[in-house]
């Protein structure tokens, strides 16, 4: 039975998201550093926001592949944000706590939503759309 790659041990983690330009927008530094720091070791340029107007701001600047945005209880991604990516094609990925997940979907259906504490290695698996084995 084929699987893909046999072991990511024999693949270069490095290369799954060599090069692409990912914004993270994250109100927690500690946490927007984080989440940098497992997207840079998976080969991305990760740039950071402290919130969504810089983040359209950077937006406006440069194209990004991906923009992962945690997102706090209550929040949703802001229109002109949505917008801009969207003109872009750039991929929206929304990090928020489980039980909003349903909800985020339906509200933001061009977006991918993810455990707001996922891992390091599962947002990579997750951005790349591999499962671990």
């Amino acid at each position: 039975m084929g699987r893909g790659l046999d072991s990511f041990d024999a693949y270069s983690w490095r290369s799954l998201l060599q090069a692409m330009e990912i914004l993270v927008c994250a109100p927690r530094h500690a946490e927007a550093l984080r989440l940098a720091d497992g997207l840079e070791a998976a080969g991305a340029r990760a740039t950071i926001a402290q919130d969504q107007e810089i983040a359209l701001d950077r937006a406006l600047r440069r194209a990004y592949a991906i923009v992962v945005l945690t997102l706090d209880e209550g929040a949703e991604p802001a229109a002109p944000l949505r917008r801009k990516l969207a003109e872009d094609g750039t991929r929206l990925v929304l990090l928020a706590s489980e039980e909003r997940h349903d909800a985020l979907r339906s509200a933001v259906p061009e977006a991918a939503v993810a455990a707001r504490r996922i891992s390091d290695r599962d947002l990579v698996l997750f951005l790349v759309k591999t499962a671990d084995e």
